[in-house]
């Protein structure tokens, strides 16, 4: 009996085509502040070198799925609170970042679908299905160690940014952290030449002992690719429903002086993982929602908004 049960373990094992991978990320972090009151400068970014952040992320994996995972522990931020002060036409918001699930990509090579959970901020979490694009990669006869794994570089452009990875063909299944993959083996570093920072694994399971569940991400809410990446270089589009909600109005109000431009998209992209996208001419070039076209009222003065 005892011969037996150990031929399981021992098959179970060598059978077991689930996996998983901790990532630390190194080198600076950035905090964009968009428009800010300066005119000549509308959008800055801080680099906050003093202030390192060693961000944990996972991937799991099996035969045809993967599902990456960061940005799940925050017990510092308060809970998410708006409040609006209608002698100075501001709104305070405290920012939740409390959530037990954080940002979530999916992945199903099966399907060729890839979905990813926006976890809560200034709105609920949201749930958008993506493009899968394929990335031209570039092998280089370089190789280095990982974890215990040899593995070998290769160079890539996904949507107009550069990334240097590291991939190990002795676990052979194109998957990566993020958003990156295609390539003869898993990833297990990245970095972005531009901004010089990635994420390197630090803990490797495969192929693991136990069995575990990948599941689709859920939510009630869901945004196209298209309106997520349009509220997010529009952050004030958020807080201007926010506005309206204190004031029990259903149309979207938004002072002018907090309209993002052209050119504080660019200056912000520079600074996010996705430069430009495969719809645009230009970063920055996402139409809006034409159920925000219908809603959306601009402003001088918050005041100066007289409902119907």
């Amino acid at each position: 009996m005892a011969l037996i049960y150990l031929f399981f373990l021992f098959s179970n094992y060598i059978f077991s085509q689930n996996g998983y991978v901790e990532y630390n990320s190194y080198g600076p972090t950035y905090s964009v502040e968009s428009n800010v009151k300066n005119k000549i400068d509308r959008v800055k970014a801080y680099k906050l070198d003093s202030m390192p952040v060693k961000t944990m992320s996972f991937l799991y994996f099996n035969k045809f799925e993967s599902s990456y995972q960061t940005n799940f522990q925050n017990n510092q931020i308060p809970d998410k609170e708006f409040k609006l002060n209608s002698k100075t036409n501001t709104i305070n918001i405290s920012n939740s970042g409390i959530d037990s699930l954080g940002q979530i990509i999916y992945r199903n090579f099966k399907t060729k679908e890839i979905k990813f959970r926006v976890m809560e901020s200034i709105t609920d979490a949201y749930l958008v299905e993506d493009n899968w694009l394929e990335i031209n990669w570039t092998i280089f006869d370089e190789y280095k160690e990982i974890a215990g794994y040899k593995v070998q570089k290769a160079g890539g452009y996904f949507r107009g940014r550069k990334y240097i990875v590291w991939f190990t063909r002795e676990i052979p299944y194109s998957y990566g952290p993020w958003k990156l993959f295609g390539l003869p083996g898993l990833i297990l570093e990245t970095y972005d030449p531009k901004l010089k920072n990635g994420k390197r694994a630090v803990n490797i399971c495969y192929p693991c002992t136990f069995d575990f569940e990948i599941e689709t991400p859920k939510e009630k809410n869901s945004r196209t690719i298209e309106e997520h990446v349009y509220y997010r270089d529009h952050p004030h589009l958020l807080i201007a429903k926010k506005i309206n909600e204190k004031l029990g109005q259903d149309r979207l109000v938004l002072l002018k002086e907090n309209t993002t431009t052209s050119e504080d998209i660019k200056q912000k992209r520079i600074y996010a993982p996705e430069i430009q996208y495969e719809w645009e001419k230009f970063p920055g070039d996402t139409p809006k929602p034409e159920k925000l076209e219908k809603n959306l009222i601009i402003v001088d003065k918050l005041e100066d908004f007289k409902p119907n």
